[in-house]
């Protein structure tokens, strides 16, 4: 029995930069290709009286989920926090100041803490980028859609083809891609490798527990 009653919630989770935009679009599609009646959102947007009977919602920080919103189901990404806060680095969302650099990565280390033993499914980064056919089936699987494999491959094909706005517009408020959100690598930019230098290799992982107490925009 679902805990919202009639309609099911399900949180996309995950820590910022660990592919958690990508699993959101595929879930949303997944759900789509289903001929769910879903409605999609981030957090921050959302709207609890929309009628449908499924609410998708993506999240990040557990501080910014009202105490009411209690979720049904909760698909999470993960990745190892180095690359992630490499990431935000890349993206010029954080600042390379080596203590904004060790702050992050503790946070990250703590939303992974808190996620992780909450997730009824966890997927990592590396099978988002490397193995997308069979994220999805699990997707379809785990939320029992009964996609086929030719439904599972044009939701594929339908995730290659999203785009990041233009520099300088919003975010997209149904893909919840933001300009260059799907940037790589640029010549310059830290790497995994050169956060753990910085944070002096994983004691803030060592030290992070299930619980949270901290604060992340």
């Amino acid at each position: 029995m679902e805990v919202n009653g009639d309609r099911m919630v399900i949180f996309s989770a995950g820590v910022p930069r660990s592919g958690s935009t990508w699993l959101y679009n595929a879930m949303r599609l997944a759900l789509q290709a289903a001929q769910k009646n879903a409605y999609s959102s981030w957090i921050g947007d959302y709207e609890a009286d929309n009628p449908a009977s499924v609410h998708l919602i993506k999240v990040h920080a557990p501080q910014r989920i009202p105490d009411t919103l209690i979720p049904d189901r909760v698909v999470y990404s993960y990745r190892k926090p180095e690359d992630s806060v490499a990431s935000l680095l890349r993206m010029r969302w954080l600042g390379r100041e080596p203590e904004k650099i060790r702050d992050k990565y503790r946070q990250h280390c703590q939303l992974h803490a808190y996620w992780q033993p909450r997730a009824d499914l966890s997927i990592s980064f590396e099978d988002i980028v490397g193995q997308p056919e069979i994220v999805l089936n699990r997707l379809s699987s785990a939320f029992h859609l009964g996609l086929t494999a030719e439904a599972q491959k044009a939701v594929i094909e339908d995730l290659k083809l999203l785009r990041s706005p233009p520099p300088g517009q919003p975010y997209d408020k149904e893909t919840l891609l933001h300009p260059k959100h799907t940037d790589g690598y640029v010549s310059g930019d830290l790497s995994g490798a050169d956060v753990l230098k910085i944070v002096g290799g994983t004691q803030a992982e060592t030290n992070a527990d299930s619980s949270w107490n901290g604060d992340y925009e």
